[in-house]
């Protein structure tokens, strides 16, 4: 019996505490929007303009607005509740002199005071974020700044960082900045080229964070398609067609006029682009001199200083007077002066490549092993050039190992910041690993500096010569291809030689 009338207790305790469980919080307010009612506010007092008590005269058009509403603007909430002649008018005028502004984006902007949801397209919003930026609007400000994070891709990205400048949004223009520094050099979004302008165009190839995939070669070869696609900004094609129609236009335009193209005076606002590329390191190619010479772009003799200037470093490091940097040597000059290499691993496996060129007897070999970057200074029997037998030698250098989005967007990314390092004959180190998850293709580019920048012997820019210095002798005119050897160890242990174009294609 007494354990019968627990065992009923403790059932009616449960009971009661299940009711507890299950019971409803009558106290608690519940939010819930009525869609309808935003609606339709923003059809009977924006769209049929009822009860309003302004009238907004802005590009040609009528707006029926209310105080009330548009006092939710930085511009209107200064301009009503100031002393202003405007504040009191019935009907005022709004002269708005930004181009970026149509009346599509107006309505947008004004339409946003009405109700708590704006949809526009991706097209749209440099539009949209000039109306809103001229009526200091900061939630569709806002609204435009993630979108535009959310939607950067090569078919809007300068357009995008054009609107990032004009209208003060730092950190989405460094998104932007990014994209083409992580992408320009990418034969498939050659068509991004033909939107960028001289200054956009010098931010990106002095930046030490360009994503040089091969050699500095490249970028001078980069520059080449730039200037076509703006002089033929209808051009459509493939990547291997604009190749050889950039060979016909700088080919037809020696053979017409008997100068190289920056010699002519349509390429005067070209010529502060050219004076930024890193010469001093394109030079020390023979392939790249040889193309140089034929495709007609640049006049030789605007060369000579730099190779007074390689010939300075080079008798330094080859008599042993320049062990190379030291590790009190300041970054910025490490950035400017530095070499930038790339290269792109299409999927996993183990890979050995070297870049052309001469390297002032320092033959710099990189791996790729079981996610594993390293670095070697080879002095063995199988180098191409000249090498250096010091015992130790030193080199400053900066090594990143990223992926990217399907959009051209950083997926993960690593570094090893700026080293420097001593390294004795054959001696290689790890540089960084790479994550096992990590997506390919793998972008792995270098920054390498093998010799010390002395104060006394700045590198020197090209050597322009004024319109009555220009030998009009004539040249023949022939285009070759640039040819790279690059070695690679497949996983099975086989070395390969490839020879192929310096431009990735």
């Amino acid at each position: 019996m007494g354990n019968h009338g627990t065992k009923r207790k403790r059932e009616e305790e449960d009971s009661i505490e299940c009711d507890d469980t299950n019971s409803v919080d009558l106290h608690t307010p519940k939010r819930k929007r009525i869609k309808s009612t935003s609606k339709y506010i923003y059809q009977t007092l924006f769209l049929d303009g009822e009860n309003s008590d302004v009238t907004i005269l802005a590009l040609n058009k009528e707006w029926k607005l209310h105080r009330h509403y548009l006092c939710q603007c930085g511009y209107f909430n200064s301009m009503f509740n100031g002393n202003w002649l405007e504040s009191t008018q019935p009907t005022v005028e709004v002269d708005i002199l930004d181009e970026n502004i149509d009346e599509t984006s107006l309505k947008i902007a004004f339409g946003s005071l009405y109700k708590d949801d704006v949809i526009f397209k991706p097209v749209e919003l440099v539009k949209v974020l000039a109306a809103a930026t001229f009526l200091q609007l900061e939630g569709l400000i806002q609204h435009c700044i993630e979108m535009m994070t959310d939607t950067m891709s090569g078919e809007i990205v300068v357009e995008y960082y054009n609107a990032c400048q004009r209208y003060g949004l730092v950190k989405n223009k460094q998104l932007a900045l990014n994209w083409l520094l992580h992408n320009i050099m990418s034969p498939p979004n050659f068509f991004v080229l033909k939107k960028i302008s001289c200054e956009l165009m010098i931010e990106l190839i002095t930046s030490p964070d360009l994503w040089v995939l091969q050699v500095e070669m490249d970028v001078y070869s980069l520059l080449r398609k730039w200037i076509f696609l703006r002089k033929k900004p209808s051009w459509t094609g493939r990547c291997k067609e604009l190749l050889v129609d950039v060979d016909n236009f700088y080919k037809n335009s020696f053979k017409e006029k008997k100068l190289c193209y920056l010699e002519l005076p349509e390429a005067k606002d070209c010529l502060p682009v050219f004076q930024k590329v890193r010469w001093q390191h394109v030079i020390n190619d023979a392939s790249s001199l040889k193309a140089l010479k034929c495709e007609k772009v640049v006049p030789e003799d605007w060369l000579n200083p730099l190779y007074k200037h390689q010939w300075f470093y080079r008798l330094q490091t080859e008599q042993n007077i320049d062990k190379g940097p030291s590790d009190n040597l300041e970054e910025d000059i490490f950035l400017k002066e530095s070499t930038r290499y790339g290269r792109m691993l299409l999927r996993p496996g183990e890979f050995c490549w070297r870049f052309i060129g001469f390297n002032y007897g320092f033959d710099l070999l990189l791996s790729y092993i079981n996610g594993m970057v390293l670095v070697k200074r080879n002095c063995g029997n199988n180098c191409s050039g000249s090498i250096g037998l010091q015992d130790t030698r030193q080199i400053m250098l900066r090594l990143t190992a990223a992926s990217l989005d399907n959009k051209g967007c950083i997926l993960t990314e690593k570094t090893t910041g700026i080293q420097c390092l001593k390294l004795t004959r054959d001696e290689e180190c790890v540089m960084l690993r790479v994550q096992p998850e990590t997506v390919f293709p793998l972008y792995v580019t270098l920054n390498v500096l093998v010799y010390t920048p002395l104060p006394d012997y700045p590198c020197p820019q090209l050597d322009i010569k004024t319109p009555s210095t220009i030998d009009y002798t004539d040249v023949a005119v022939q285009t070759i291809g640039q040819t790279e050897t690059i070695v690679i160890r497949e996983t099975n242990d086989t070395e390969t030689d490839i020879s192929g174009e310096s431009e990735t294609e």
